[in-house]
């Protein structure tokens, strides 16, 4: 997913370095800004599942203790992810 993430981004960054070239610094933070909710939209979705791992692997038949160290796992996960933005 962070892949995703990233090529995304890196996509954008390309847009904006042209902008940037052309010396247009409203689009520039249009595109910017576009990069912000286009990344959000997903990592959102993305947080909704990881927040509800435990229920999701106890409903898979996963023991306890598993579930439990994923679930600590997944909540310390997203804020790393989140800083590719």
């Amino acid at each position: 997913m962070r892949n995703r993430y990233l090529c995304i981004f890196l996509v954008l960054l390309v847009s904006v370095s042209q902008v940037i070239g052309q010396e247009n610094f409203y689009l520039c933070g249009v595109y910017l800004n576009t990069a912000r909710i286009i990344i959000s939209v997903p990592f959102s979705i993305q947080m909704i599942v990881l927040l509800n791992a435990q229920a999701v692997l106890k409903l898979f038949g996963q023991p306890r203790g598993v579930s439990v160290l994923s679930q600590m796992y997944c909540l310390y996960l997203p804020p790393g992810t989140f800083m590719y933005v």
